[in-house]
């Protein structure tokens, strides 16, 4: 349902942006959604990392 969310939000342009977003958001909140463990598993698997500097930090120092 958050794919189809982001997928029909007029500011996201293509379908593939809008999956790329909800896979990062997914990696980068981790520790606060445990029930998509194994989601976040495949999704780390595949490479999907943060490439926002702030996400990034804020994942290192949590501030």
């Amino acid at each position: 349902m958050a794919l189809q969310a982001f997928t029909i939000n007029p500011l996201v342009q293509k379908g593939s942006e809008a999956k790329q977003v909800l896979d990062e958001l997914l990696v980068a909140h981790e520790k606060y959604l445990p029930q998509f463990k194994e989601k976040i598993r495949e999704l780390k698997k595949q490479g999907v990392i943060s490439k926002d500097p702030v996400v990034i930090d804020l994942m290192k120092n949590g501030n």
